[in-house]
């Protein structure tokens, strides 16, 4: 008989949903899915994704959350974000679910449950979207009566900004060390772990890299210098299949 249960991942993962390995769970995977994913299955004026949503989560609570805070929405990378409503009745979505974010627990050595702050800070976010994003409310949003937005608006970001900027946020929180290798204005990286890292290098700030990608329509990419300095260098132990800490 087919294996049909499994998708295919950025990485070119062979992945299972409904029987998910932590080994299998990869943070480029996940940056990249969400980064392509739009909150509130695409109702917004203008495109924000739920890696963004995700890596603003992880700025407003405490730090010894703040990774759980960055990955609370990573069983949507392979499952993708469906409406709140929809969920409740869709048990088999809540067991998938449920079942990759305990794989993401043992593949990054988080606890189970979550701190309720992040539950607290994802209500905040939610409160600050619907007003800085969503058109005006036909009708009150119930799960966010009495909760304050932030007073800074949110200022979408493009998709390959969403993703290294995940990226970045994840392995500072992480503490990986990287080894150096700066590049100059006019370089061409052409082997980096990833096609969509790999361009010349067009504009450097002091954070990041712009890069008219290589693959592609050969748009533009911006990747922080933290990670680019990565890009040629040994694969860090998150992105090793079965490496890093104990699963």
């Amino acid at each position: 008989m087919e294996d049909t249960g499994w998708i295919q991942t950025y990485t070119g993962r062979q992945f299972y949903p409904m029987a998910p390995l932590a080994q299998d769970i990869c943070i480029e995977d996940i940056a990249h899915a969400l980064s392509q994913m739009c909150r509130f299955t695409g109702h917004t004026r203008e495109f924000y994704s739920v890696a963004q949503h995700s890596v603003l989560v992880s700025g407003i609570v405490p730090h010894d959350a703040a990774l759980w805070g960055l990955l609370h929405d990573a069983p949507e990378a392979y499952l993708a974000d469906v409406a709140r409503p929809l969920k409740s009745m869709l048990p088999g979505l809540a067991d998938a679910e449920q079942r990759i974010e305990a794989a993401v627990a043992r593949r990054f050595s988080l606890h189970l449950p979550m701190s309720e702050c992040i539950h607290a800070a994802d209500l905040t976010m939610l409160a600050t979207e619907q007003r800085d994003l969503m058109a005006p409310a036909p009708a009150p949003w119930t799960s966010i009566r009495g909760i304050e937005p932030l007073l800074s608006p949110i200022v979408p970001w493009d998709p390959c900004v969403a993703e290294w900027r995940f990226i970045d946020r994840f392995y500072i929180l992480t503490d990986v060390e990287f080894q150096t290798r700066e590049f100059q204005l006019g370089d061409r990286i052409v082997d980096a772990k990833f096609p969509s890292m790999r361009g010349e290098v067009l504009e450097i700030s002091s954070m990041y890299y712009t890069i008219r990608c290589a693959s592609g329509n050969g748009g533009l990419a911006y990747i922080p210098r933290r990670y680019a300095r990565s890009a040629v260098a040994p694969v860090s132990p998150w992105t090793r299949s079965g490496a890093g800490h104990a699963m």
